[in-house]
């Protein structure tokens, strides 16, 4: 657990979930700003929090140096996962000399290796729901690898495995779904815990408080819920009907590529693993961290009702060409 006077890192902290970690910090758990150090590819995005008086750095994951000046005097360190190019997940694990060949996994572990070298004593890492392989969530390996790396290194360690986001799905392809009428999915009767962003922010920041040494923490929503009572909710919301198609992740995969989705293996491959029960969790882990319990998916959609305008938004997942 951290003390009042433990420097507390987060990584990517100008994206999304890691402002929501550093509000989360100072807000709810009255940590100082001058105690945080908000590492960054962007230090002007995060003006308005240094004028309030935490620590903005450069740090890019892939120029080490910058790491090793970024995580200097650090106690404790949230490693936000990065963004890549999923497909970059097909490419095999190691290249010839056993050394990590995907470009997310090699970036990652040049985080958690700047955190040993500049003495971090705990890091805190946010993964996926059950990454172990094998995974037909192929893009989860680099989860796995980096899980691994920071098992066996010389710090304390915590892992966030956090479920899916309804934002996300929401954005992408819940809404346009609404206007189209028509929904594909390859889950059948599996079930996800979706979990907001904004929950999933809670959690992290109550982890870099106080996350205990060598816990896995499944960060999930409070029910598990299929595609078709998912879909339930939305429609009664929204007023919007939806007609889901059920098929074979395989054939869901088909008629993506079909129609032009780039991402087509990946959603496949998300279905497939709801299908197999990998996203049926329901766990306490949530309440534990942060003291509470995380939005429930009903109020996180009447929170965010579909605009006309999102279900206009080219959609490839109909059941139609786009």
């Amino acid at each position: 657990m951290a003390d009042k006077e433990q420097t507390l890192l987060v990584t990517g902290a100008s994206g999304g979930l890691g402002q929501l970690v550093i509000e989360n910090l100072i807000e709810r758990h009255g940590v100082a700003p001058e105690r945080i150090v908000a590492v960054t590819r962007s230090p002007a995005k995060l003006a308005q929090l240094a004028a309030r008086g935490v620590q903005v750095r450069p740090g890019d994951f892939d120029d080490p140096a910058s790491l090793d000046r970024a995580f200097a005097g650090a106690d404790r360190a949230l490693v936000i996962s990065v963004d890549a190019d999923p497909l970059d997940s097909y490419l095999s694990d190691t290249d010839m000399l056993g050394n990590p060949k995907r470009r997310r996994v090699v970036r990652q572990l040049a985080a958690v290796q700047a955190a040993e070298r500049a003495g971090v004593r705990h890091v805190i890492y946010t993964s996926a729901p059950n990454p172990e392989p094998p995974t037909v969530c192929f893009w989860k390996r680099d989860h796995w690898h980096t899980e691994e790396a920071i098992r066996s290194g010389g710090t304390d360690w915590s892992i966030l495995r956090m479920w899916e986001y309804p934002d996300f799905h929401l954005t992408y392809s819940w809404a346009q779904a609404l206007g189209s009428g028509s929904f594909v999915t390859g889950a059948g009767s599996g079930r996800c815990a979706f979990i907001a962003r904004e929950d999933c922010a809670r959690a992290a920041a109550a982890a870099l408080v106080r996350g205990e040494h060598g816990r896995v923490y499944d960060i999930t929503g409070t029910q598990a819920l299929t595609m078709d009572e998912v879909f339930d909710q939305l429609t009664a919301i929204n007023g919007r009907p939806v007609e889901l198609t059920h098929v074979s992740p395989q054939e869901m995969r088909a008629r993506l590529e079909a129609n032009g989705e780039e991402l087509a293996p990946v959603f496949a491959a998300f279905h497939e693993g709801v299908r197999q029960g990998k996203y049926d969790c329901v766990s306490g882990d949530f309440d534990e961290l942060a003291g509470t319990t995380p939005d429930t998916l009903d109020h996180f959609l009447r929170a965010h009702p579909v605009t006309e305008e999102q279900t206009r938004v080219t959609y490839r997942f109909a059941d139609h060409p786009a």
